[in-house]
């Protein structure tokens, strides 16, 4: 075990195109090897260093390997469509967890996983912080915003 050592549920994007695409898995950092692992067996295995990690605006974490075309985008924002793990997957997750000393928290999952491939050497690049919260920003405060101005100026025009 080392400190960068890290596994939890994930929700798989599988479509590039929507969001019907939904697949439960566990993301294992363990001894400098990252795996995605769905019900059926390993989605991919690879070096860490291999491994470049992309924090998006939404606050989703997307997997590159290099010298493959796919792209894993995952995260652990949920609603009643997506699946959850299940008992086979948590039995993985609880022996992984115990391998790696580490424990679940919804909260912090992607910041989590964002120090951990860092401190194991993977490049990581995108934004700090909470993604829910920049998503709010853009759709509900910005738009806000807008109308209140053109209110404004729709008033205050001669």
């Amino acid at each position: 075990m080392t400190t960068a050592d890290l596994a939890s549920t994930i929700l798989w994007n599988r479509s590039a195109l929507n969001g019907a695409g939904w697949m439960s898995c566990i993301l294992i950092l363990e001894g400098g090897v990252l795996e995605l692992r769905g019900d059926s067996g390993t989605v991919f295995r690879s070096p860490v260093s291999a491994v470049t990690a992309r924090i998006t605006p939404p606050g989703d974490l997307e997997i590159r390997i290099a010298g493959e075309p796919a792209r894993y985008r995952l995260t652990v924002y949920s609603n009643w469509t997506t699946p959850q793990p299940t008992p086979r997957q948590l039995l993985v997750l609880r022996e992984a967890q115990l391998r790696t000393g580490t424990s679940q928290r919804a909260q912090a999952i992607i910041p989590a996983w964002r120090r951990a491939l860092e401190e194991s050497g993977a490049h990581v690049v995108g934004r700090r912080g909470h993604g829910p919260f920049y998503v709010i920003a853009a759709c509900v405060v910005v738009p806000a915003v807008t109308v209140v101005l053109l209110t404004f100026a729709t008033l205050t025009a001669p």
